[in-house]
């Protein structure tokens, strides 16, 4: 298996040609080629897929193998990888990227949650807005409430 970065001129493909570049930069965190390989599959996966059911959502809307699934959940039980190197190497990405606001010598990350028609009765850590769209069949929408973090 091979994930290839492609480069594209039209101006549709600059989201590809960027997402293609930063994902470029985790390949040192990774010890061995074909975890970095699962890694770009797993972030195309959680950009791409439509619903929420884990590895398989991965598989369905990336149009991959069924035989793959058992490839795709080993990658989060290797040892090839530590969560704390990517975490570090996204940190530095976004700073190198954006501008960070920072207070008190402190950096503040601000995050707005996307709205979402949902139908459950109970959703931890949603909660429910007026409904800015005619087209949606329910009354209210709900949506992740918005988060500061600092570090």
């Amino acid at each position: 298996m091979t994930v290839c970065f492609h480069t594209f001129n039209d101006k549709g493909d600059v989201m590809i040609t960027e997402i293609s570049l930063i994902l470029s930069r985790f390949r040192d965190c990774f010890s061995r080629t074909a975890a970095f390989n699962w890694f770009v599959i797993v972030i195309m996966g959680f950009i791409l897929r439509l619903d929420h059911h884990g590895v398989s959502s991965m598989i369905r809307w990336l149009g991959l193998r069924p035989s793959l699934y058992k490839g795709l959940l080993s990658f989060f039980i290797t040892s090839s990888w530590h969560l704390k190197g990517i975490q570090q190497r996204w940190w530095q990405i976004v700073l190198s990227h954006c501008p960070v606001l920072t207070v008190a010598g402190r950096h503040l990350i601000v995050g707005d949650g996307s709205k979402v028609s949902k139908e459950a009765q109970k959703m931890p850590g949603v909660k429910k807005l007026n409904q800015e769209s005619e087209k949606l069949a329910t009354s209210t929408i709900t949506s992740c409430r918005f988060g500061l973090q600092y570090r």
